[in-house]
């Protein structure tokens, strides 16, 4: 499976509202209006856009502000089939806007309300310990209101393995939780998008891992027995510090977990050789734990299901008595090395 990454996606969607008014002789309207009312902040300003049907000399634009605040706009002629565009200003935020327009000399002015949002670009903040793919769950705190979640999972050949919409309430920087059913195929992309209420959004893309962690010496046990021995420790001080050197490099994503799978050879029942194996890769997760490893960490036991090398029955093998270590965002997938996908965790 590819290398996790981890990419923002910005968009915005610029609304306008168009209202004809005005209307000359013969049913034509005067003028047409359009407002740019949806802006995000640092990619333009509000604005409203006058379209012209007739020449308009003298167009004075008066916006009053529900806090009060009164805006004046002029253009001194507008000619027909033209446009002009009032620009102004507004701090982060929402407000609702009385405004008079008049030209021409008329003493009655033409009224319009509407509301004007401008607003902050979301910022999604997100960690491997708030992403679980295999819970079914993922936080994340976004820096603007969420008003909305739209989730998309694809699976390693691209087809589409979830897609769902959540309707949240979170306020700006109040951690959003949203809960799914993990898909039972592997995952390939997760993509995330947040909403704020006024239809602005920003996206995280991330991509599942999946490490192998070598050993370069197989921990030995005594006969049936899954106790590890003083002497036997050093090795797994080997591959601790390898998982801590694999996890500093993954960085942010999807939570991480460490698989251990235990094996055997063939000497024995399959049912004993099961139960052996479980307790000894159980044993080697909990020494972990107890040595400073704090991320989940899952184990199973398969016997002689996955020899390394294919042996008869009753065969003393030391190659087939083995124990795999991986790290992963998901439980790995079934396959040869990993026959069943029911794995324990501490």
């Amino acid at each position: 499976m590819s290398a996790r990454f981890h990419k923002a996606v910005a968009a915005a969607a610029t609304i306008f509202a168009v209202v004809l008014a005005a209307p000359m002789a013969f049913g034509q309207e005067a003028f047409e209006l359009q407002f740019n009312n949806r802006v995000l902040k640092g990619q333009g300003k509000p604005s409203i856009i006058v379209v012209a049907n007739t020449n308009m000399q003298k167009v004075a634009v008066k916006l009053t502000r529900d806090d009060g605040k009164v805006i004046n706009l002029k253009a001194p002629l507008i000619r027909f089939g033209l446009r002009h565009e009032f620009k102004f200003d507004q701090e982060p935020g929402s407000h609702k806007y009385v405004m008079d327009m008049s030209w021409g000399g008329r003493k009655e002015p033409d009224r319009f309300e509407f509301d004007v949002v401008v607003a902050r670009p979301m910022e999604i903040a997100i960690t491997k310990d708030t992403v679980d793919l295999e819970k079914g769950t993922i936080t994340f705190t976004g820096s603007e209101p969420v008003a909305k979640v739209t989730l998309e999972i694809r699976g390693e050949s691209g087809d589409e393995l979830l897609s769902k919409e959540f309707v949240v309430k979170s306020e700006a920087g109040q951690p959003t939780t949203i809960s799914f059913t993990p898909p039972t195929e592997p995952i390939g992309r997760v993509d995330l998008l947040a909403h704020d209420p006024w239809g602005f959004y920003n996206g995280i893309q991330m991509s599942p891992f999946f490490v192998q962690v070598p050993n370069s010496k197989e921990v030995i046990f005594e006969s049936a027995k899954w106790d590890i021995l003083p002497a036997e420790e050093p090795k797994l001080v080997e591959v601790l510090d390898r998982v801590f050197a694999a996890l500093n490099k993954l960085g942010a994503g999807f939570q991480a977990n460490l698989y251990v799978a235990g094996y055997t050879d063939t000497v024995g029942s399959n049912e004993s050789n099961y139960v052996l194996s479980e307790k000894r890769a159980k044993s080697i997760s909990q020494w972990f734990r107890n040595n400073g490893l704090h991320i989940r960490t899952c184990y199973q036991g398969f016997g002689e299901d996955s020899l390394a090398v294919k042996t008869d029955d009753n065969v003393d093998e030391a190659r087939n008595r083995r124990t795999i270590f991986v790290i992963a965002s998901q439980q790995p997938p079934k396959n040869a090395t990993f026959p069943r996908g029911n794995w324990k965790c501490l």
